[in-house]
């Protein structure tokens, strides 16, 4: 004779309930970052943007924050993974220049290199300390560039963040 097991609640198997929970969570990721995507498509379309970047590329696979300046350097968009890399809620930071990640340990001379970068309007990539909402330093790899639009104005700048990790 074969013995079956029954797995429902009355004999304390919650695997299911715990399934949905990780399920609901990694839904809500990818809704996000789908939502995100859609409001870069359209900005990118509102403001004629001459570069094509891949934004499904940046968020889904590569986990990227998206943070859109416009060409004074004001955050005029954040994308919701934001959250999880610093603390910031999207909302928190339009508005205010990317400067309000840095602090004491950010160093000077990576600063001015971006903001030469910035200034001459060329793409740069480098890594910066970085600072969480709640003052905890993290290494940041950015890569930014200007964006024009097909008139050849400047529009944007764009950066791809991440944290990096130690292996």
């Amino acid at each position: 004779m074969s013995e079956s097991t029954s797995l429902d609640s009355s004999q304390g198997f919650n695997s299911p309930l715990m399934c949905w929970d990780l399920f609901i969570e990694g839904y809500d990721a990818k809704m996000g970052m789908a939502a995100d995507r859609a409001d870069l498509i359209r900005m990118a379309s509102s403001n004629h943007w001459k570069h094509n970047f891949d934004f499904e590329s940046e968020l889904f696979r590569c986990g990227n924050t998206i943070i859109v300046t416009d060409p004074s350097i004001l955050i005029v968009l954040a994308t919701r993974n934001m959250f999880k890399m610093n603390g910031y809620l999207p909302q928190e930071v339009i508005g205010k220049k990317p400067s309000m990640f840095q602090g004491e340990g950010t160093s000077k001379e990576t600063t001015r290199a971006i903001r030469n970068a910035i200034n001459q309007r060329q793409h740069f990539e480098a890594t910066l300390v970085n600072y969480r909402k709640n003052g905890e330093a993290y290494p940041c790899f950015i890569r930014g560039y200007p964006v024009f639009n097909k008139s050849g104005e400047l529009v944007n700048f764009i950066a791809f963040e991440s944290e990096l990790t130690e292996k």
